[in-house]
């Protein structure tokens, strides 16, 4: 027990050192997951304001036939990828999503 109580009061000021940097870490680290999870709730938000009423959305590479879309009761749109050239001036945009 004599040994334990004069390594600690020798070696007293490295571990307060390790005691403050454990400290410092760990506010670090929950001040990151504290903000990675509020930044996750935001875009979550986002993403369902833009999405509105969409409960499903099925992609695929060909048009369906309309009797399907009639049959199940839902509405249809049509999502491509595309470039936008301005009427005005030459003013491009590519990779642009077309919805219709």
């Amino acid at each position: 027990m004599r040994l334990i109580l004069r390594t600690a009061k020798h070696y007293w000021r490295v571990h307060l050192l390790v005691a403050l940097c454990t400290a410092i870490a760990t506010g670090v680290l929950s001040g990151a997951l504290i903000v990675g999870d509020s930044m996750r709730g935001s875009l979550r938000n986002i993403t369902n304001e833009r999405i509105g009423n969409i409960q499903h959305a099925v992609i695929t590479d060909h048009f369906f036939h309309p009797e399907i879309i009639k049959q199940n009761n839902m509405e249809a749109a049509i999502l491509l990828n595309g470039s936008v050239v301005a009427a005005d001036s030459d003013d491009r945009a590519s990779k642009v999503n077309i919805f219709g």
